[in-house]
């Protein structure tokens, strides 16, 4: 069972997921690497409910999640061609920018 799996249902119906997962390592040179840490993998909203704050909800769930364990850090990545607003969410919840990979 993962504890970090939140799913949102609306009348029975499930309109967005949000699911990570507690690491250590690999998140050199911002995550020391004996410091653990929340890795959000997922986050998906029904296109008909994006824009209603479920997104924020969905994370600030799985923050406080890993805070209950004294997990304080999370990394999140996303490849998707609407990446200006992906960059844009995760800022407003507080996350900076730190890579970029870009391709012609």
């Amino acid at each position: 069972m993962n504890e970090y799996f939140y799913v949102v249902g609306l009348h029975g119906v499930v309109i967005g997921y949000a699911f990570g997962e507690i690491r250590c390592g690999n998140a050199e040179p911002v995550i020391p690497q004996a410091d653990g840490y929340l890795e959000i993998h997922e986050v998906y909203i029904h296109p008909e409910h994006r824009s209603k704050g479920i997104g924020k909800e969905l994370i600030n769930c799985l923050i406080d999640k890993a805070s209950e364990h004294q997990i304080v850090r999370a990394l999140v990545g996303s490849s998707n061609r609407r990446w200006k607003d992906t960059a844009s969410f995760y800022e407003e919840l507080g996350f900076d920018m730190w890579y970029i990979q870009m391709y012609k």
